[in-house]
């Protein structure tokens, strides 16, 4: 996860669902992992070589579903190693596309720029459209 509004949207949830199923939470911003932390114990920040690792880590631990922010406009960070290691194993992935993206040419560059997930939850019926 790299993205501060998906992290304050998520955080609350966090320790909800961590009571009913096993939930691992990775960060590549310091802001990010700081508040995420602060809510959910569980949450680890990755560097380069963690994000490289991401997919043996996800491996491991065999979810059901990973889910991440689609806030970084480029590819290559830690969105698109969650989305990669989720198809490489044949997991169901899920990116979370904030409000801020109404901006047409910065969505139309997530969506034809890098890995996509497989499956989408948006902020507005503007965003669904």
């Amino acid at each position: 996860m790299a993205d501060a509004g998906v992290a304050h949207a998520i955080c609350e949830a966090l320790p909800y669902l961590a009571k009913r199923c096993e939930i691992a939470v990775w960060c590549d911003d310091g802001m990010v992992f700081s508040y995420l932390y602060k809510h959910f114990a569980q949450t680890e920040k990755l560097d380069s070589k963690g994000k490289m690792a991401l997919s043996k880590k996800v491996a491991q631990l065999q979810p059901d579903l990973v889910v991440t922010s689609l806030s970084k406009l480029v590819s290559g960070g830690l969105e698109d190693a969650a989305i990669n290691a989720a198809h490489l194993l044949n997991i169901n992935s899920v990116g979370i596309l904030d409000k801020v993206f109404y901006n047409e040419e910065a969505l139309k560059q997530i969506l034809t720029e890098r890995m996509l997930p497989a499956y989408f939850i948006v902020a507005s019926d503007l965003m669904r459209q």
